[in-house]
């Protein structure tokens, strides 16, 4: 038996709807099943702890498995340690220590913060930085002594204790998450021009590039948790756009708990192989991730490895939908119809990533409340200017 990786995931992922940690266990014939022992070893170390016992595990083949354990979001480090422990056989005489470190190192009166903000509805972030709660405009941190330089401190509205937090002026700004493997980039450079012409001030984070309206981000992973959290976390945002590659779902979850809109444009090419993700299912389900955040999830019903999950709305060439759907060489997003050349006699083999990304981006647009006239001046302006 073979640890192949071991992290921590920061929200929901392919294995838990929330935070925690995972292994990747590789298997060789002869070796006894790790999961039993395990799931013994977590469950006295969850119970030294308080912790609530949320642990699973998922094998693909024979030689597969990956075994997470959900933790408190201030213990994750800890969490991580010791999910470590409980693969290795979880030595009883290691398991004091291991807890007294994951007590030292906890808050609970940032537990507390987050409780409240999940009793209000409001999206949550945890880092180094500090407690954020509510996104962009809305958002309030209270932050951890002393502030890391560089960071977003100099915008962002700073309080430095919880009972400072004003509850009533904090709020989230809707958020869109972009994923699949299909024009993922150009579906969220799409989407935050609908929201721009829409009014907004929109925050970016893509493959692209990443920024908060005209002010670029300089950044070496622009899709990456804390180009995400510099984003949602400016107080001129009202309006968020995160592409949200499938890698970055497996290889740390979900950076937000809870958004507004999720689409996922489709899912082609050859799976990564990493984590136990070794076909073009999984990388589906990977994908489908984003429901578990997304209070309305688009779905690509062209899609054959989509088509069996559940979506609050579809896009699709072929058929009539609830999202955007092309007709008679039109696109047609909730009762708006748009003309552009781009669609006219095409079929299915024809279409290409192109004009998933328009269906997909006027899907998820409408989903998250922008107005129909806006999403059809964008994408009928789109052929003269280049998104």
């Amino acid at each position: 038996m073979e640890v192949t990786g071991s992290r921590q995931l920061l929200g929901p992922s392919l294995w838990l709807d929330g935070p925690g940690a995972v292994a990747d266990v590789r298997l060789v014939e002869g070796d006894p099943d790790p999961v039993l022992a395990w799931r013994e070893a977590l469950k006295r170390a969850n119970a030294a702890l308080g912790w609530p016992r949320r642990v699973h595990s998922r094998r693909t083949g024979d030689d597969f498995v990956a075994l997470a354990v959900e933790a408190p979001s201030d213990c994750l480090a800890g969490a991580a340690r010791l999910n470590d422990w409980a693969v290795a056989g979880g030595r009883e005489e290691e398991l004091p220590s291991l807890v007294q470190q994951i007590a030292a190192s906890s808050r609970p009166d940032l537990r507390t913060g987050i409780a409240q903000a999940d009793q209000r509805g409001l999206p949550w972030l945890l880092d180094r930085e500090g407690l954020t709660i509510g996104l962009g405009a809305g958002a309030v941190t209270v932050a951890h002594p002393p502030e890391s330089p560089g960071g977003p401190a100099s915008t962002r509205r700073d309080v430095a204790r919880l009972d400072q937090v004003p509850w009533d002026e904090v709020h989230p700004v809707p958020v869109v998450l972009v994923t699949g493997t299909v024009g993922t980039a150009a579906t969220a450079r799409l989407l935050a021009r609908i929201a721009g012409q829409a009014g907004h001030t929109v925050g970016l984070a893509c493959s692209d590039g990443a920024g908060v309206g005209d002010s670029a981000f300089t950044t070496d992973d622009p899709t990456g948790p804390e180009t995400v959290r510099l984003v949602v976390r400016d107080p001129r945002a009202t309006f968020a756009i995160l592409e949200t590659p499938v890698e970055s779902i497996l290889e740390h979850g979900l950076v937000l708990p809870r958004v507004e809109v999720a689409v996922v444009t489709g899912i082609v090419g050859d799976p990564p192989g990493d984590h136990g993700v070794t076909t073009p299912q999984h990388l589906a389900e990977t994908a489908v991730v984003v429901a578990k955040a997304a209070r309305h999830l688009v779905l690509n019903a062209d899609d054959p490895l989509l088509a069996g999950h559940e979506a609050g709305s579809w896009f699709s060439l072929e058929h009539r939908g609830d999202g955007a759907w092309v007709d008679d060489g039109e696109l047609v997003c909730g009762e708006t119809r748009v003309k552009t050349h781009q669609l006219r006699g095409l079929d299915r083999d024809a279409a290409g990533d192109h004009v998933t990304v328009l269906l997909a981006a006027a899907a998820a647009a409408l989903a998250a409340g922008l107005p129909a006239g806006t999403i059809a001046g964008a994408i009928g302006r789109h052929d003269a200017t280049p998104w």
